[in-house]
């Protein structure tokens, strides 16, 4: 049955196998019983399929879907829904079939709705298919003029008339009202008054799950009026339209998160070069730096700058909201934030906050958001940390000695203010101590019990993970809490900041 499909859909397989090469995948197969029946390229080379899916129609498996080269849970689940696209395709080819054995045996009419499908099927344009489903309406009712009038869920109207524009929408609306008070199910007029141009009219309304109103007319009789098997034949007509409406809404939605899903993937991509790639190499101090956003794009950051002098000035934020918004101000705060940092003179870390806080206040109180910030300057020939904390947490000092201890904010999140109240603190740190920045993401995680890992917590883990490299006592922090929150959805960015002093 496959390779009928594969006849009479070659344009839907093109264009399915188009969409998947232009994202990258390798090939895009179509196999029954490891015999390919069809794949783009035309051959293979010995290709394995990264991802696959069966297409079982009536608990009859068929074949599958299979792609190479791509691995990512969005196009798994892109093929997912492309699989369930085929399914229902051959399930309509098989119950079209067995419906069309029946029509060709009876009446040409029925023929010519045979026909009609074997038109109108292959369209994946909205357009297109209706123009087509029109026409051949027309012609398979004998009218001056086929009409179909979609008003969807989304607020959109189609509207289209084929081959004669006998009708306007205020017709259509008149029409409409007659439909719903009529008892009958359809609305049938053998004769039309204060319509100029219209004889006769008979509409039936057409199922489709996507719309508020649908339906679908029929205008001015070429041969007297409409009869008994013209009323039958049109509720035909509009559960086939129905049907194909909703195929090719299905069918540009899955389009659209496919292009969605790649564009957030890119988005992710860029984002990710957002961030200093190569860790600064600081003789007598330990440095890494990491963020998982919780989709694609998020509102954390972190930056760092090495100065001439041997100095470290760095930078974590977390900009307020979710996603694609708080992505954009992100990348606005650390663009400002990362040229202020490699100034010279390098300026203070309150300095850095106040000159980034003046330049985006605007920007901020226009889309109703802000961002925490702690911004740190160490010199590791003395141990010396000068910082500005503005609204920012977590931020755990945990001398070698002792037990880890918060930095709190001492003053309002950028953004909030057009002067900020930000003031600079002074501690050292000696070998063995460790100073923690991160993001509210790393402690108000929930687990399947709605427990939240917290503060307390996350000092404990701090502790407990001292002696450990920073950069694997990060990873080691991040797979706690990565744990911890097992099975559940990541609420928030989750980023990590580690400055441990080795000599």
């Amino acid at each position: 049955m496959l390779e009928i499909i594969l006849v009479n859909r070659q344009p839907v397989f093109n264009k399915l196998a188009e969409a998947w090469l232009d994202a990258g995948a390798t090939f895009f197969a179509v196999v029954n019983g490891g015999q390919v029946l069809a794949s783009w390229p035309d051959y293979l080379k010995n290709d394995t399929a990264d991802l696959t899916v069966p297409i079982v129609v009536n608990g009859v498996a068929l074949g599958e879907l299979q792609v190479g080269g791509l691995h990512s849970e969005e196009a798994r689940q892109m093929l997912y829904i492309e699989g369930q696209v085929i399914e229902a395709i051959v399930q309509q080819e098989q119950e079209l079939n067995s419906v069309a054995a029946v029509l060709v045996d009876t009446q040409d009419q029925f023929w010519a709705l045979y026909q009609l499908t074997q038109t109108t099927r292959s369209y994946l344009d909205m357009e297109e298919m209706l123009e087509a489903l029109l026409a051949k309406s027309a012609d398979l009712m004998s009218t001056e003029s086929t009409f179909i009038w979609l008003e969807l869920n989304n607020g959109q109207l189609l509207f289209y008339q084929h081959p004669a524009v006998l009708l306007g929408k205020a017709d259509v609306t008149d029409f409409l009202i007659k439909l719903v008070r009529s008892r009958a199910g359809f609305l049938c007029l053998r004769e039309v008054e204060n319509h100029p141009g219209i004889e006769n009219i008979l509409m039936v309304p057409v199922d489709v799950r996507f719309a508020k109103t649908a339906v679908i007319g029929m205008v001015n009789k070429v041969e007297g009026a409409f009869t008994t098997p013209d009323i039958k034949l049109a509720r035909i007509i509009a559960e086939y339209a129905g049907a194909q409406v909703e195929n090719v809404i299905s069918y540009q939605d899955s389009l659209d998160k496919a292009r969605l899903g790649q564009q957030m993937e890119l988005a992710e991509r860029v984002q990710s070069q957002l961030f200093s790639q190569e860790k600064p190499q600081v003789p007598g101090l330990d440095f890494w730096a990491a963020s998982k956003a919780a989709s694609h794009v998020g509102g954390d950051f972190y930056d760092y700058y090495l100065h001439p002098n041997g100095c470290l000035t760095f930078v974590v934020g977390d900009v307020s909201g979710k996603g694609i918004a708080s992505a954009l101000l992100m990348a606005m705060t650390l663009s400002v934030t990362r040229i202020r940092m490699q100034r010279t003179p390098a300026l203070s870390p309150r300095q850095i906050i106040e000159q980034v806080n003046s330049e985006l206040y605007k920007d901020f109180s226009r889309v109703n958001m802000f961002a925490t910030v702690f911004v740190g300057q160490f010199d590791p020939a003395n141990g010396r940390l000068v910082y500005a904390n503005a609204g920012h947490s977590p931020v755990i000092f945990c001398p070698a000695e002792y037990k880890p201890m918060f930095i709190e904010a001492d003053s309002e999140p950028m953004g909030i203010l057009p002067k900020t109240t930000a003031t600079e603190r002074t501690i050292f740190l000696k070998s063995g101590d460790i100073l923690i920045v991160g993001s509210d993401g790393l402690y108000e995680v929930h687990n399947k019990d709605e427990v939240m890992f917290g503060l307390d917590r996350l000092a404990t883990a701090v502790a407990s993970l001292r002696t450990e490299t920073a950069h694997m006592l990060s990873n080691k922090v991040l797979e706690l809490i990565h744990d911890f929150n097992a099975g559940q959805y990541q609420e928030d960015d989750r980023t990590i900041l580690v400055l441990k002093p080795t000599g």
